[in-house]
């Protein structure tokens, strides 16, 4: 007899084990709950054929207020199924807080809102001690613990139960929690209304080496959602992505064009470019060299493409003949519809940004390169908000100094690379500009970006000239 037999043999002895113990366990349940073997069927039958629970959707990021994101992340994370009392300790910084005991009363007060009605908050900060004794007549504590740095605010939250009874507070007087939760965002105008206001000064100025001479767009985001920003940096024969270190450009990824895109069947003279990040998931690029537009993952590897677009404002500019099309299209068909756009001359370079309020409220401000009269006029909600006279063909919106309004970075008026020079205008709510700093660049500016600010610093410029990247901190 082969093994394989001898195995056969010794497996059909098993299950006829088996199956004598099953019927004659389930014979014993049928005499003792009434139960019948039928009905243990259709049980398990019904149990395996329950619809799957539904996927769980993602927290925005940067679109609403950041406490109600954290809220929004920590929900997902730690479903609470009775009475909970949120407390935030005091909360610890980079940077002096002008009123620590309020802040925390603000996070919890958001938190515990965005959790559920079963949630109360507590109005000030407490040890991990005082939290406990707090929330003795609920039935949980929730104990947060926030830290902003570097322009993020972090917070770790851990679920303790709490003890009824004398006896369980006897055998268990500091009892372990039950469940964790960590959850981070970018600062937001009302969160950095807690700081001393950030200054407009550039106290630094860093010459870098680029992967190759006058840039054509930059942009500085996260690509990998890792926390941390790189600069995206379109030539019009390479692309690449990385961070600035010390004198040098260091890219983590780096793409021939030639790799990537045909050539345009008719290139312009002066070439108009656009690149954005997508919020953790790579970056949109497009040029009017190029043939096509390209979705690019934090390798640059395309995973989508689109012909003759220009990527804008969370959203695409399609090239008509020698300039764009003033109307917002989707980058590719399965991106969603995008947002009304001010219709507007577009001669040259356009920028823009959305920026939220202290209220948590999105405004999109679009500012548009004049070339007949070297004017900049900016938008905002479909309407003219501000003229800037005698600028350049550069142009950057960001919010500088984080307090929700935006500074417009523009070069200069100047046929002279030798004369040109950064300039940085405050857009004020009823369109008011004022200049706020100017930084000779005698290398010629060709393109322009900005970073997000630090706790206690203004964003970082990010300036393209003809030979080297400029960082102006």
């Amino acid at each position: 007899m082969s093994e394989h037999s001898i195995h056969s043999e010794s497996d059909a002895q098993s299950l006829t084990r088996t199956y004598t113990f099953t019927v004659r366990a389930l014979a014993r349940l049928r005499r003792a709950a009434g139960y019948t073997v039928c009905g243990l069927l259709l049980l398990a039958t019904a149990r395996a054929h329950e619809p799957p629970s539904p996927a769980t959707t993602p927290c925005s990021v940067g679109r609403t207020n950041a406490l109600t994101e954290v809220a929004c992340e920590l929900r997902q994370q730690l479903p609470l199924a009775q009475p909970t009392l949120v407390v935030v300790g005091t909360p610890t910084a980079d940077a002096a807080l002008v009123d620590p005991t309020r802040l925390a009363g603000r996070i919890a007060s958001v938190v515990a809102a965005g959790l559920g009605p079963s949630v109360k908050s507590h109005p000030v900060d407490a040890s991990l001690g005082a939290a406990q004794l707090a929330a003795a007549k609920l039935g949980a504590l929730l104990y947060l613990e926030a830290d902003v740095r570097e322009g993020r605010v972090r917070v770790v939250a851990n679920l303790y139960p709490i003890a009824r009874s004398f006896w369980d507070r006897v055998r268990e007087p500091h009892p372990n929690p039950t469940g964790h939760g960590f959850a981070e965002r970018a600062l937001d105008p009302e969160l950095r209304s807690f700081f001393a206001a950030v200054p407009l000064v550039a106290s630094k100025t860093t010459l870098a080496s680029p992967p190759e001479r006058s840039p054509v767009a930059l942009a500085c985001g996260d690509a990998d959602n890792d926390g941390s920003f790189e600069v995206a940096f379109v030539g019009r024969r390479r692309l690449a992505l990385g961070r600035i270190r010390g004198d040098r450009f260091v890219a983590s990824a780096a793409k021939e064009w030639t790799e990537l895109s045909p050539v345009a069947p008719a290139p312009l003279r002066e070439p108009l470019a656009g690149v954005q990040f997508r919020s953790g998931s790579g970056l949109d690029v497009g040029v009017s060299d190029r043939a096509n537009f390209l979705r690019l993952d934090a390798t640059l590897r395309p995973t989508m493409s689109a012909p003759r677009r220009i990527p804008h404002a969370g959203s695409c500019l399609e090239i008509s003949g020698h300039r764009l099309s003033p109307k917002l299209v989707r980058c590719v068909p399965a991106d969603p519809a995008p947002d009304a756009y001010p219709a507007m001359a577009l001669d040259g370079a356009v920028t823009s940004t959305t920026l939220l309020s202290k209220e948590g409220t999105p405004t999109t401000y679009v500012a548009a390169y004049q070339a007949g009269d070297d004017s900049v006029v900016i938008t905002s909600r479909g309407k003219a908000l501000a003229h800037l006279a005698d600028a350049g063909g550069q142009l950057a919106l960001a919010d500088l100094d984080g307090d929700g309004t935006p500074e417009l970075l523009s070069s200069r008026a100047t046929l002279d690379p030798s004369t040109d020079a950064l300039l940085v205008h405050s857009v004020a709510p009823d369109g008011t500009l004022s200049e706020r700093l100017r930084v000779a660049v005698p290398d010629g500016i060709t393109a322009l970006t900005a970073c997000s600010p630090g706790t206690r610093t203004m964003a970082p410029i990010v300036v393209g000239t003809r030979t080297r990247l400029w960082v102006i901190q």
